[in-house]
């Protein structure tokens, strides 16, 4: 009994070395401080773009109620989503990160200003 819980300390030490030298985006989007989800009224998902304008390629599509943390924003460029503005949120969500728009973040946190469209 007692080597199989060396076995499972060793395993979960493991664990929580990897993700302390983890980047830091990376523990951001496994331990959030606020959790944001995507939503469009007009469609079932929203995409997310390389930079905080429509003129950028998007980079994935999230699906309505998709888990999202807000790391900055940007006023890019405007865009209507679920209502008009030049804000966008730089937002981790399963498998990377990229810009949103405003319009199609619910639960917002408050996030400082990022250094730029392209990034935080």
């Amino acid at each position: 009994m007692n080597r199989s819980r060396a076995i499972i300390f060793a395993i979960f030490a493991s664990l929580a070395i990897f993700f302390a030298s983890s980047s830091p985006a990376f523990a951001a989007a496994v331990w959030p401080s606020h959790s944001s989800y995507t939503n469009s009224y007009y469609t079932s998902y929203s995409n997310v773009r390389t930079c905080a304008s429509t003129a950028c390629a998007v980079s994935a599509v999230l699906y309505n109620t998709s888990t999202v943390w807000m790391e900055c924003y940007a006023d890019g460029g405007w865009a209507t989503g679920n209502y008009s503005s030049n804000r966008w949120f730089w937002v981790w969500y399963g498998s990377g990160g990229g810009w949103v728009h405003s319009s199609l973040v619910f639960n917002q946190a408050s996030v400082p200003r990022a250094s730029s469209i392209y990034g935080c």
